[in-house]
């Protein structure tokens, strides 16, 4: 079966558990050409074909069968996808966004939530977190959840002995990760070891503080040996008017691999963390919660032994990508090969 992606947001990791099965051919198509000729031009990055796809997307599309639309909600290519459901297409909407109502990426505008109101009804799709599941279905979509997975054969407990204890984040160097109230902490625990991996705009930023940055780790094997090396994950996102954690892959990451998690409860980790069962859940934007989680986890062996023992389990059993492929192989079968 060949699959095309059609998304505005490009990252394989997103689809990873599509990837993984076999018998698919994906097509991963970026909507974004202007934006890819400039990162092409500026920075020398993505290729020529890519570009050239991303370009010819709309004048091919139409002769395409079984796509995936992933776009944030009121997004303005919807004056596009809608013609691909009028000409009735099979097309599988994705999304991990669960607020339609209050809470924007791109604000609606002229017709655009009347026509996504459209697009929706009855359209079959997949959502990242249940909440978002709950709401697709309230507007009328046919929504069930398939979460993101992790390989769990790479992502695993390598037993590696520690010395001194480190504290790791990985993801995008951005405010609204938390990243800053890290930083200071990392000045006033000095017994600590802090790693950050990952690229933004915080980059400059980081290297000014008494902390291991690693840059950005493409290589997922690399990534799991970056993990087993630390002693406790943080994860200290905070919401804005237009961004949230709606999940969080490298907490699953961080998890299978042994490490005990301390992320905010923000509505992506709010699923995936047991509160004191498989990670804690702390107040967003509350450094004094954050400095007494990681001091409490690092005086407590025990506790932490548990955590990682219980997160592991969790993992394998409800995110691991042999699991979340047979979900999205059961919905392709049911809506592609009508």
């Amino acid at each position: 079966m060949k699959v095309t992606i059609y998304t505005e947001c490009p990252t394989k990791d997103y689809f990873n558990a599509l990837y993984h099965l076999k018998d698919i051919n994906i097509e991963l198509i970026d909507s974004r050409f202007l934006r890819s000729l400039l990162v092409k031009i500026l920075k020398r990055k993505d290729s020529w074909k890519n570009i050239w796809k991303s370009f010819i997307a709309p004048f091919t599309l139409p002769f395409k069968d079984n796509i995936i639309i992933s776009f944030a909600p009121y997004h303005s290519r919807i004056f596009y996808i809608i013609l691909l459901k009028i000409l009735k297409k099979r097309m599988i909407y994705h999304t991990s966004w669960p607020y339609w109502k209050d809470k924007y990426v791109h604000k609606p505008f002229l017709f655009s939530k009347k026509l996504w109101m459209n697009f929706l009804n009855k359209m079959p799709t997949i959502a990242v977190s249940a909440k978002a599941e709950l709401e697709l279905n309230n507007l009328g979509a046919k929504a069930v959840q398939i979460p993101h997975g992790i390989d769990t054969e790479i992502f695993k407990d390598l037993k590696i002995k520690k010395d001194k204890f480190t504290v790791l984040f990985v993801g995008r160097l951005v405010e609204e990760k938390g990243i800053r109230d890290l930083l200071e902490l990392s000045k006033e625990l000095s017994n600590i070891n802090f790693v950050f991996a990952g690229s933004g705009p915080l980059e400059k930023e980081i290297n000014k503080y008494p902390v291991k940055y690693l840059g950005f780790i493409k290589d997922k094997k690399r990534l799991a040996s970056v993990y087993n090396q630390a002693d406790l994950f943080v994860l200290n996102s905070y919401k804005t008017n237009n961004w949230e954690e709606l999940y969080g892959i490298v907490l699953l990451e961080a998890m299978s691999c042994g490490l005990p998690v301390i992320a905010t409860d923000c509505v992506g980790p709010k699923e995936i963390i047991q509160n004191q069962k498989t990670g804690i859940l702390i107040p967003q934007k509350d450094k004094t919660a954050l400095k007494k989680a990681i001091l409490d986890l690092k005086e407590n062996k025990s506790k932490r032994e548990k955590l990682s023992s219980n997160a592991k389990q969790f993992v394998v059993k409800n995110y691991n990508i042999g699991r979340i492929s047979n979900k999205w192989f059961n919905l392709l079968n049911s809506v592609f090969k009508k």
